[in-house]
């Protein structure tokens, strides 16, 4: 196989790639149904680059197990949207499914990188900092800008009716899913550096602060997945405590500053971000403020198992005649009313199993806390949101999962398996 060192050209266009798979900034104004034909398109330009270069993506599926993984979400996603079409209610089949195509379009990413273009996995992982580098300094000319934070409000509200509370403090650079998944996979990508920095250099520190930054400019979750997976990855990557202690300092003062930052540049976000704290104090005080009020966690304990094949996201679009008590935003809730704890079993387990096992697969990555990172993340995601089932931030995981489990040698694969 010809692998040769990255030239900058590839590197901008994988860039591209790489921005437009995590943030799909226009897909609020395109639309779904454009969105996946968009990645139909790229799945299949980048299929046939991976077909002349020879590259053995049916040994890759099976050994990556990305295969098996896809034919679980693709079951789980028949399953519920047969249990809505019983209960009258919209069955989402599409919407669920688009995953599958994008998780291709990271697949083929990835070999191509790693296989035809002579990426390292730290390099990609490097690339994909430099997605959210890029993201964070948009962002801040946003911030500074009044006409080009307008752009972002654009992109996020596509002609639907604006709010003016959430215009104030939050929606900067180019992204769809600004309030959810995209200040989770930043905070995601902010421990991807302390991981490099740990891992290969010092220099991955200067990613820190920007991406701490970008977090804090659109979600407050972002930043307890930061934290969180900094503990884990800093206490299972660093042997000597005076340097674990040096890191710890590092992180800390990373978050003051970016809440100091944050506080000249933008008070009312500022402001917004302090009050998570409130509310998360009045919280283990048993008292539901904020954002926790909203979330109104309920089970479905007439049906448990089997669900009612609806969402409770959006109460007018139930077709029921339940009395549903308040709506949620809670992925789990969300998800057993839709399937049941069956729904349940069939979508998360393999999910969680797949993410969990990944680090297991390459032993730059082995016991580094990464993979029980992506886990935890995820579980805590969809508390605030529907994680598990669509968008940007379970293929974020799902990719990073991919890109640890792919394989090392390919000329022992093409030798044993043949070639495309």
């Amino acid at each position: 196989m010809n692998i040769r060192k990255p030239r900058l050209i590839i590197k901008i266009w994988f860039f591209l790639f790489i921005f437009w798979g995590i943030y799909t900034p226009v897909a609020n104004i395109i639309g779904p149904e454009i969105t996946a034909i968009s990645f139909v398109l790229f799945d299949f330009i980048l299929l046939l680059l991976a077909i002349i270069t020879r590259i053995n993506l049916f040994y890759l599926l099976e050994t990556s197990k990305i295969f098996f993984l896809m034919i679980a979400i693709f079951l789980a996603s028949i399953y519920v949207g047969f249990r809505s079409s019983l209960s009258g209610n919209d069955t989402r089949l599409f919407q669920n499914l688009q995953i599958e195509l994008q998780i291709v379009f990271f697949f083929l990413i990835l070999v191509l990188m790693y296989y035809r273009f002579g990426f390292t996995k730290f390099d990609i992982l490097k690339l994909f900092l430099d997605v959210a580098f890029f993201q964070s300094v948009v962002s801040i000319f946003m911030l500074l800008s009044p006409a080009l934070h307008n752009i972002a409000l654009n992109l996020y509200y596509a002609g639907r009716p604006e709010n003016v509370f959430i215009n104030a403090k939050r929606i900067y650079g180019f992204s769809s899913e600004y309030t959810f998944t995209t200040p989770i996979v930043n905070g995601i990508l902010g421990v991807i550096s302390v991981f490099l920095t740990i891992k290969k250099s010092k220099f991955f520190l200067i990613y820190l602060l920007p991406i701490l930054l970008l977090v804090l400019l659109n979600g407050r979750t972002g930043l307890v997945i930061f934290f969180v997976g900094t503990m884990i990855v800093i206490i299972k990557n660093s042997k000597n405590i005076f340097r674990l202690c040096i890191l710890l300092v590092i992180s800390i003062l990373g978050i003051g500053f970016s809440f100091y930052s944050l506080s000249i540049l933008s008070p009312d976000t500022f402001t917004w971000i302090i009050s998570f704290f409130d509310d998360t104090s009045n919280l283990l005080n048993g008292n539901l403020t904020g954002n926790y009020a909203e979330l109104g966690m309920q089970y479905p304990f007439q049906n448990l198992l089997f669900g009612y094949g609806f969402r409770i996201y959006d109460l007018n679009s139930i077709v029921s005649n339940i009395t549903i008590l308040t709506r949620s935003d809670i992925g789990y809730a969300n998800d057993l009313f839709l399937g049941g704890v069956v729904y349940i079993v069939l979508l998360y387990i393999p999910i969680l199993l797949y993410v969990y096992n990944s680090d297991k697969q390459d032993n730059n990555f082995k016991r580094s806390g990464i993979s029980l990172f992506f886990v935890i993340a995820m579980l805590i995601a969809d508390y605030k949101g529907e994680a598990m089932r669509n968008g940007n931030l379970l293929l974020m995981v799902v990719t990073l999962a991919m890109l640890i489990r792919i394989p090392k040698n390919m000329k022992l694969e093409e030798q044993t398996y043949g070639k495309l």
